[in-house]
């Protein structure tokens, strides 16, 4: 988590490191890759390390 590079580094000071984030990504592109599928993933999670950025402003449906 040194370089700060999503996703999961704003967890990095958990217990597990922030290790739980870089394993539901790996998941995510082993069930693209295996589909042949594009895929969305859509989560609750807020923080810059998830969440694709234009502008400095998070993509969102919905109310903030």
């Amino acid at each position: 988590m040194e370089h700060k590079i999503p996703p999961g580094y704003k967890d990095a000071d958990k217990s597990d490191g922030g290790v739980g984030d870089l394993l539901i990504w790996w998941t995510i592109l082993d069930l693209a890759r295996e589909h042949n599928r594009p895929l969305i993933f859509v989560t609750g999670d807020r923080k810059a390390d998830w969440q694709h950025r234009s502008d400095k402003k998070g993509f969102s449906l919905g109310a903030n």
